[in-house]
């Protein structure tokens, strides 16, 4: 355990905030100008040689810091074992070693080690089928958190698009175990639980909280809408338009495809009753506003509300496709 502990401790201080260094701007501060103004020439220029130099020699340590935890954290994600012995090592980091070896302390993260081995032998295949396998879970979330840290240092997002496909490709292959409480672990945010078998505990240990706060890319390790959302679909947006409406096809299978494995029959039911009409209706908004021809758009806006008139917001649909079709005009005043 030692051993464990002490390789985790090399790598947790982060070196730098986890953001890419602002563009240099004019100073707002009058302060900052007043005090710019006061420097000679050479004197800046000195300056900025040596923060440059700092900063490179800095972002190059936080790249190989960085590096080795993410090489840890998808370690731990290959196996059952692994895992559990890092989120026992991170525990025992925490709440053991940062707490001075309280002894109360060690014997409660004893005690949850404990438990936790038993929960695992004595596990019955009635549990799996009713909570799913929350080691798998687990698994997969350690490596969405190695999957984050790296789209937190990628430079262009479109690089992080065929690895999240096959991040994909593995939640719907588990699907089948990932029912109940293991299910519900991955839509959650990643780290924001910090006990029992979440990774947030290993956010914590590694000090990750800065790596994890790029607004940009989705939270939920299950949550494949999301990620087609903030990834997929806003990429296309931007540059490849003809794209969207066949990359919303994608998105609504592969979460139908995860959800129908993971939930109960009536569950899925309800889901593709009232969840899917709703999907249809955002793809044919997308397609009205970021398709080349906008009467596509509306064509599947229509088509959704025949296909569902029963559905809850039916009657907004035909209220929003109606202003489209045809948008009312101000009435000029007249003079009296």
């Amino acid at each position: 355990m030692k051993r464990h502990l002490s390789s985790l401790v090399l790598i947790l201080p982060p070196l730098l905030s986890a953001q890419e260094p602002a563009t240099p701007t004019a100073p707002a501060d009058p302060t900052a100008a007043a005090v710019a103004a006061t420097l000679k020439p050479e004197q800046i220029a000195n300056v900025l040689k040596q923060l440059e130099e700092l900063e490179k020699s800095a972002l190059n340590q936080r790249g190989s810091t960085l590096g080795g935890m993410i090489q840890k954290i998808r370690s731990a994600a290959s196996s059952d074992a692994a895992a559990l012995g890092l989120i026992r090592d991170c525990d025992e980091l925490v709440n053991v070693t940062r707490k001075s070896n309280d002894r109360e302390a060690k014997e409660e993260a004893e005690r949850r080690a404990e438990a936790q081995k038993r929960r695992e032998e004595n596990r019955e295949q009635d549990d799996v089928e009713k909570q799913g396998d929350p080691v798998l879970a687990l698994r997969l979330a350690l490596e969405y958190l190695a999957l984050s840290l790296e789209a937190n240092e990628s430079k262009d997002l479109a690089l992080m698009v065929p690895k999240l496909g096959s991040y994909h490709k593995s939640l719907i292959a588990s699907a089948s175990k990932l029912n109940g409480e293991s299910g519900e672990m991955l839509m959650r945010p990643i780290g924001a639980e910090r006990g029992g078998r979440s990774v947030g505990i290993v956010v914590a240990a590694f000090q990750l909280e800065p790596y994890l706060s790029q607004s940009d890319w989705p939270s939920r390790p299950g949550d494949i809408l999301e990620h087609y959302e903030k990834v997929m679909l806003k990429l296309a947006r931007q540059d490849h338009k003809d794209k969207v409406g066949e990359l919303w096809e994608t998105a609504i299978t592969m979460e139908g495809s995860f959800r129908k494995e993971r939930l109960f029959e009536g569950e899925f039911a309800i889901w593709s009753e009232q969840a899917v009409p709703t999907l249809r209706w955002r793809r044919a908004q997308d397609l009205l506003a970021h398709s080349s021809t906008p009467v596509t758009g509306l064509s599947e806006m229509l088509a959704v509300i025949k296909a569902n008139p029963h559905h809850a917001s039916a009657p907004q649909w035909i209220i929003e496709l109606r202003s489209y079709v045809a948008p009312k005009t101000e009435t000029p005043a007249t003079g009296s």
